[in-house]
């Protein structure tokens, strides 16, 4: 009774790993970062490819800057071992071995260790958009002589402030994969150690006593 209620959890556990793991797919693909400020708009998802709209985007690439490069290793790396992870969790539910059990810890865990890298590397990125985003190149001059000519509109738009950061869908797939790792490693644990952690019950020990004619017997000693 104790095996299968066990069994049921760890199927839910294993389950529940597998959803939060197809959630993190769909949710690779909606943008991760995004910067904006008074020259436009950039966004990439976590495979690292850049959209959006800059004034001043050409100008940045005509000027000798590259363009921002982006990796999607660690979202490719995340997004198998999701895939690793749904696989393995269809195949046990079907043959349940300690195998394919395994194999969806290992997975899982995988997958939110390479959406936490993932994150911390977009993150790192952040400033180069936001870069772009601020900056004045192809109409340097124009705000220059708004300058000397009193131009409010072009000197106040020098001071407007860009801002970049990480948006709600990359924090939702860190925190989706990673609630679903440790419900798949509670889930395993919970499986694989209820042998070891169930009740042995205490038997007494019972010394045998003697048989009933020799506990009546009595020594008698004569005297001489």
């Amino acid at each position: 009774m104790t095996q299968g209620i066990s069994t049921a959890r760890a199927d839910k556990g294993y389950v529940a790993a597998a959803v939060a793991a197809a959630l993190a797919v769909i949710l690779m693909f909606q943008p991760w970062l995004t910067a904006s400020g008074p020259n436009g708009r950039l966004r990439s998802d976590a495979f690292g490819r850049i959209d959006g709209a800059t004034r001043s985007f050409d100008d940045w690439l005509t000027d000798g800057y590259s363009q921002p490069n982006i990796s999607g290793v660690w979202a490719v790396l995340a997004a198998l071992a999701a895939v690793v992870t749904i696989s393995a969790v269809l195949m046990y539910l079907r043959i349940r071995t300690a195998a394919l059990s395994y194999l969806v810890l290992g997975s899982a865990l995988a997958t939110a260790m390479f959406i936490l890298a993932d994150l911390l590397y977009l993150s790192g990125k952040a400033p180069e958009l936001r870069t772009i985003v601020q900056s004045n190149h192809g109409d340097g001059f124009g705000n220059l002589l708004g300058l000397f000519l009193g131009d409010d509109t072009a000197r106040h738009s020098t001071h407007q402030v860009a801002t970049a950061g990480l948006d709600p869908a990359g924090m939702l797939c860190g925190a989706a994969t990673f609630g679903g790792a440790v419900t798949a490693i509670a889930a395993g644990l919970r499986k694989h150690t209820w042998y070891t952690l169930r009740p042995v019950p205490v038997r007494q020990r019972v010394n045998a006593l003697p048989p009933h004619d020799v506990r009546d017997q009595r020594t008698v000693i004569t005297v001489a």
